[in-house]
C-alpha cells in the first residue's frame, strides 16, 4: 500500500472517486463524516499503513477472562491483514455519509464479531462491526463513536471482506450480503 501512496494528500482524491461508485452518489468527504470522526481518525482510516482483522466474541465484552482483546472483546481467531483490494473497497465507505446513519439510533444490542485496525506507527483505529446491528463502531484515542451503516453496499462490502479473511468460520459464513 506505501508504495501506492505516499501520503494522506495523494489518497484522498483517489479515495473521492472510488466514493462515487460505492453505496449512493452523493457528496463525498462531507462535513457530518469529518465532524463524526475528526481529521485525525479520518487520515487513518484511509491511509493506514496496513489494517489487521480480528474475529471477535460478540458476547464477551467486560467479562474477567484471559487471552488476547479487541476494544474489551475477546479474540476468537486473528486473521490476516487486509490486501491492498480489501483496503480500497472499504476506504470509500467511510468517506460517504450515507453509508452513516447519522439521523437515527439502532435499538438492538451491539454485539460486534468483527474488528479491524487501521494502524500506522503507533496510531491505530479500531473498527468494531456489528452484523446484527448492521453498526460500526470507531475507537480512537479513548473515544468511542458508533453509528449504524445501513445501506446495503456497505453491508455487502463488509461481509465480502469478512467471509474473506475468516472463510471457515461458520458464523461469518452463514452471514447475507443483504439484511432483509
Amino acid at each position: 500500500m506505501n508504495r501506492l501512496v505516499s501520503r494522506v494528500g495523494s489518497i484522498l482524491p483517489l479515495a473521492t472517486l472510488l466514493a462515487l461508485a460505492s453505496c449512493e452518489i452523493t457528496p463525498v468527504h462531507s462535513d457530518p463524516v469529518t465532524a463524526f470522526h475528526g481529521e485525525k481518525q479520518l487520515e487513518l482510516l484511509v491511509a493506514p499503513a496496513y489494517v489487521e482483522s480480528f474475529r471477535l466474541d460478540p458476547h464477551s465484552y467486560g467479562n474477567a477472562d484471559p487471552g488476547d482483546r479487541f476494544a474489551g472483546y475477546a479474540v476468537i481467531e486473528v486473521g490476516p491483514r487486509l490486501v491492498e483490494r480489501q483496503q480500497l473497497d472499504i476506504f470509500p465507505l467511510f468517506l460517504d455519509e450515507t453509508c452513516y446513519g447519522f439521523d437515527f439510533e439502532q435499538g438492538c444490542e451491539f454485539t460486534p464479531g468483527l474488528g479491524l485496525r487501521f494502524a500506522r506507527g503507533v496510531d491505530h483505529v479500531d473498527v468494531l462491526v456489528c452484523f446484527e446491528c448492521n453498526e460500526w463502531q470507531f475507537e480512537h484515542d479513548g473515544r468511542v463513536v458508533g453509528e449504524e451503516f445501513h445501506r446495503k453496499r456497505a453491508r455487502a462490502v463488509l461481509v465480502s471482506i469478512a467471509r474473506e479473511l475468516f472463510p471457515n468460520d461458520a458464523v461469518i459464513r452463514r452471514l447475507r450480503a443483504v439484511d432483509d
